[in-house]
């Protein structure tokens, strides 16, 4: 249990750090990547409709070698400018 409450205080400061450098705005999924719903059903085989936690999201089935792997071109290409500064 105590691991459990370090992992979601660490997690819980790292959404503020990511507020705070305004890395929240806008949509969390990059181009190309599709939430998916998931039906999720309770104890008695009823589909629960408010658990946000039941979402899968769809990546892409082959590799794409015409993209750079340097964070300072994938930055530039998803306008992220701050992003190699945030890593480092």
């Amino acid at each position: 249990m105590l691991v459990t409450n370090k992992c979601l205080d660490k997690l819980a400061a790292a959404r503020r750090w990511f507020t705070e450098q305004g890395m929240l705005d806008g949509p969390l999924l990059p181009v190309g990547m599709e939430a998916v719903r998931v039906d999720v059903e309770d104890d008695k085989g009823g589909v629960v409709d408010d658990d946000p936690a039941a979402y899968m999201v769809k990546l892409a089935s082959r590799p794409v070698y015409s993209v750079s792997a340097k964070v300072s071109h994938v930055a530039d290409s998803l306008g992220l400018h701050g992003l190699q500064e945030a890593i480092c």
